[in-house]
């Protein structure tokens, strides 16, 4: 039990007597975090007869690292494969054919290490806040605009629903 003994929890609404029917209950590790348990009847609401309960406990939390991303939706693709091309003309000549096992697992190494160079020489770096859309991107954002649009055009003209401004509407709403 977290609340120490004789500590009444509750007041009769009648009589106004302070009874004890409330108990706080931890598993073992948590009593060890424990820093206080206590009633705080300056805290009741109004037309209740129990009194709050509050308990602070000494909890480590633990901090999620950042991640670090590439950010390929910005990255000047002329540039990154002008620096691939520099770094695959490095490699041996891939019109020669492979023969080993060896041979094949050489020549795929070299190429992954080309192109991972290349990715972290061209690729930008970004850091996501915890709460960030992954899945959202900018041409979602167009074209929740462009659905928008179309959307208070065709609430102006809802009493014509012959209108080819209905069928626009339709047509981004479930594209988007």
């Amino acid at each position: 039990m977290l609340l120490p003994p004789g500590i009444p929890t509750l007041e009769a609404y009648r009589t106004k007597n302070l009874t004890r029917p409330d108990n706080v209950f931890a598993s073992e590790s948590l009593v060890d975090c424990l820093i206080r348990c206590e009633v705080t009847p300056q805290l009741r609401p109004p037309k209740t007869d129990h009194f709050p309960i509050t308990t602070v406990l000494r909890l480590a939390v633990a901090r999620v690292p950042i991640h670090v991303f590439r950010n390929f939706r910005q990255v000047e693709w002329v540039a990154f494969r002008t620096a691939l091309a520099l770094r695959l003309e490095d490699l041996s000549d891939p019109a020669q054919p492979i023969r080993t096992t060896a041979e094949f697992d050489d020549r795929l190494c070299g190429l992954m290490d080309a192109l991972q160079d290349t990715i972290c020489e061209t690729v930008p770096e970004t850091k996501l806040p915890p709460f960030v859309k992954r899945w959202y991107s900018k041409e979602l954002d167009n074209m929740r605009r462009e659905v928008n649009r179309t959307r208070r055009k065709a609430y102006r003209l809802r009493e014509s629903p012959h209108h080819p401004v209905h069928a626009d509407y339709r047509r981004l709403h479930n594209q988007y």
